[in-house]
């Protein structure tokens, strides 16, 4: 079973670092762009939410790893999202998740039905 890894962080002024783990948008497979694009909403979600909430950005790590299906259809499985705050209390940055999560349009998205229509 294929899985696929994409790293980010999101600094306190809102950018996106995919740091030394190869990505390169010129070389990236479609799937490796859907996983970076799930991150990067989920952790410009969890700047929302931070001021939403009155709250300064704090950065934010992140590895996404989509894992492709067991049976014989081309699409992913599973994906997690893993990630970490720089000086918040664990409880406090599970909230923040929770809620970036809820407000994510690429994750909200993924359930979506998605129609192919071709164009004269």
């Amino acid at each position: 079973m294929a899985n696929w890894r994409i790293e980010l962080s999101l600094d306190e002024d809102g950018r996106i670092d995919f740091g030394n783990d190869g990505f390169a948008l010129e070389e990236s497979k479609p799937v490796d762009l859907l996983l970076a694009s799930v991150g990067a909403c989920f952790a410009r979600s969890c700047h929302i939410v931070q001021a939403a909430r009155g709250e300064d950005p704090t950065w934010i790590e992140l590895e996404i790893v989509g894992t492709k299906s067991a049976d014989r259809t081309k699409r992913l499985a599973h994906v997690v999202i893993g990630y970490r705050f720089r000086g918040l209390a664990s409880d406090h940055a599970e909230r923040i998740g929770r809620d970036a999560k809820r407000i994510c349009t690429v994750t909200n998205s993924l359930v979506s039905e998605i129609s192919v229509e071709r164009r004269p």
